[in-house]
């Protein structure tokens, strides 16, 4: 053992190292940073409430959630609040930094964009049930998991969904994944499986209308080949 530390309560955090230190939320309500090499406590900042999210560390600044209800955007080398924005739910999942914004899931149903300067929402997505999950960004695309079976993709920029894909199980605890054009999910709730697809799925709206194309494309093109059939019969 190199070093260890203690705090107030249980660590249900993933720490975050940068720049030689150590980042980690406590269920103690206080957010950690520590000298990578002593373990030396360095600054600690208190919430409202234990923490459960890890800590996302980018551009010198620590932004973390609450159980609270509270994104917090800390300043990494002192520990002083930069902002703090307050959603709806509870939040246990880490943030995704990403084009200047913030991502973050709520259990309040919701997916949030705030402006990783000031804290400003920019826009919010409402799914069916909690969004805890760590949402992915890329390629303009946010991706995010929810408790209501489905994995949504939203324009990165305003929000608007671009196509939503269900599981079979009962909810999706987990996070998107996306990488070379492939989004991957680990399905929950009874499903077990690991899926992986395209980023351009076709929406669930119009699965039923291709379907159908489809099928009157099939039934056109079966139809000409038996008129064909019957004329070359007649010769």
């Amino acid at each position: 053992m190199v070093w260890n530390y203690t705090t107030d309560g249980e660590l249900g955090s993933s720490p975050a190292v940068a720049d030689g230190r150590v980042y980690v939320g406590s269920h103690d309500s206080n957010v950690y940073c520590l000298d990578a090499i002593t373990g030396v406590q360095i600054w600690n900042y208190t919430t409202g409430a234990e923490i459960w999210s890890s800590p996302t560390i980018s551009d010198g600044k620590v932004y973390i959630g609450s159980l609270d209800n509270n994104t917090y955007c800390l300043d990494a080398t002192t520990g002083a609040q930069t902002w703090n924005y307050s959603t709806g739910g509870i939040q246990y999942g880490a943030h995704s930094i990403a084009y200047g914004k913030v991502y973050v899931g709520s259990n309040d149903d919701n997916v949030y964009c705030l402006d990783a300067s000031s804290g400003v929402l920019v826009w919010n997505y409402t799914t069916g049930d909690d969004a805890h999950g760590l949402p992915a960004v890329a390629d303009g695309k946010v991706y995010a998991t929810s408790m209501d079976k489905k994995v949504y993709c939203l324009n990165a920029t305003n929000g608007a969904l671009i196509w939503s894909y269900t599981t079979n199980g009962i909810s999706l605890y987990g996070s998107a994944a996306v990488a070379n054009g492939i989004v991957y999910i680990g399905a929950g709730g009874g499903d077990r499986r690991v899926i992986a697809f395209g980023t351009e799925v076709i929406p669930e709206g119009l699965t039923l209308v291709v379907m159908l194309l489809l099928s009157t494309i099939a039934v056109v093109v079966s139809a000409r080949c038996f008129r064909r059939r019957q004329k070359w019969k007649n010769w």
